[in-house]
């Protein structure tokens, strides 16, 4: 178990709750590495995009080449190393401009690099208060206007625009086929699935009058555009 240095609770206390849950163990404390968060620094590296976007943390310089995006991701997931991630944004470089929902939005990166390639208005849900905050820093940082709210895939009534992004999993991608935005997006970009995962997605697309248009595949990931 993980506690804050600044208020961890006594190895007495710790043996005690363990004990009201039925669970014997020898209880320890020791501070713990901060190794962790330089080796989640170094993984951290640069990655471009279809030769157009280059996603960066803070700490790498600029390169002038390519639109750029820098994000630090904090405690939410999305820092551009992920399959998922990247083909995402390999389809946001393709699709027509338009008004764009992220849905699930983590650390901000699709939002973010939508609004940089000239989206707009961009707005980002997720349910996790890291997600948020670290949304609302990396927008800030990166100049771009990003409407953020607290809301999960599925919740309704959920605002749509004519392009959405959800990089979830299969079981919350098909969730939010039964509660979609309103009104349902022209094109969507559904990712965090394995390729035996497609067919229960497509279908609850499907009935929403939404179809397959490309599929992306990296490292065993699988991203679909959709279209209505």
């Amino acid at each position: 178990m993980w506690f804050p240095a600044s208020d961890p609770p006594s190895l007495e206390e710790a043996r005690s709750a363990l004990s009201a849950w039925d669970i014997p163990a020898a209880v320890r404390a020791e501070r713990e590495d901060p190794s962790w968060f330089t080796a989640a620094s170094e993984f951290h590296r640069p990655v471009e995009i279809a030769g157009a976007v280059r996603v960066r943390p803070p700490w790498v310089p600029r390169d002038g080449a390519l639109l750029d995006v820098v994000i630090d991701p904090g405690m939410a997931f999305g820092s551009g190393q992920h399959a998922t991630t990247r083909c995402c944004l390999e389809a946001l470089c393709e699709l027509p401009r338009a008004d764009l929902l992220d849905v699930g939005c983590g650390s901000g990166i699709l939002a973010i690099a939508g609004a940089k390639l000239g989206y707009g208005p961009v707005r980002a849900i997720d349910n996790d208060p890291h997600s948020i905050e670290a949304t609302e820093r990396n927008a800030a940082a990166n100049g771009v206007e990003v409407v953020v709210s607290g809301a999960a895939a599925g919740d309704a009534p959920i605002a749509g625009a004519r392009v959405m992004v959800a990089n979830l999993t299969a079981t919350t991608l098909c969730e939010l086929a039964e509660r979609p935005p309103d009104p349902l997006p022209e094109h969507a970009i559904l990712s965090g699935m394995r390729d035996f995962e497609l067919d229960a997605v497509y279908a609850a697309w499907a009935r929403r009058g939404l179809g397959p248009t490309r599929l992306l595949e990296l490292d065993g990931w699988c991203t679909v555009v959709l279209r209505r």
